[in-house]
């Protein structure tokens, strides 16, 4: 593989995976002060700095890793809100921008809509992250149960 289409591999990996920049080191290389990255290797590491950096010794391994660490992050964001919000659905837009009932989730957000009995309450909201998405769901809410006793 020539750097032209190993550059492009890499590229194709982050626009599948938003928020992860991938690299390969040339050179043995000290990514963080707990990992050394050996010569030759792809190593992955978040925008968000509590995210553990992955390293594989191929794209395709480097991609595995991340299908796995996603699939467990959307799980994990998923199961927080729907349990603290009943009602809500959480989904996650991926690689692509999602529409969602109107609006349109960027590559790589969470997005929740709140249900009703019989139809959509409220808007939809999206978040980076499930901090954020908590807040914005907080805040949709606050405005529909302002004067309930309690």
């Amino acid at each position: 593989m020539i750097a032209d289409d190993d550059f492009r591999a890499q590229l194709a990996v982050e626009r599948r995976h938003p928020g992860w920049q991938i690299d390969r080191a040339i050179q043995p290389r000290t990514v963080r002060p707990d990992l050394r990255v050996p010569a030759g290797h792809y190593w992955a590491v978040h925008w968000e700095l509590d995210e553990p950096c992955l390293v594989a010794a191929d794209l395709d391994g480097l991609m595995w890793q991340l299908d796995q660490r996603d699939a467990a992050r959307v799980a994990a964001v998923r199961e927080i809100t729907e349990a603290r919000w009943p009602g809500w659905r959480v989904g996650y837009s991926g690689a692509g921008p999602t529409g969602v009932a109107g609006l349109e989730v960027p590559p790589g957000y969470f997005f929740a809509v709140g249900r009703g009995l019989r139809r959509w309450r409220h808007r939809p909201v999206i978040g980076a992250n499930l901090t954020q998405l908590c807040d914005r769901i907080r805040a949709s809410i606050r405005p529909t149960t302002t004067g309930w006793p309690g």
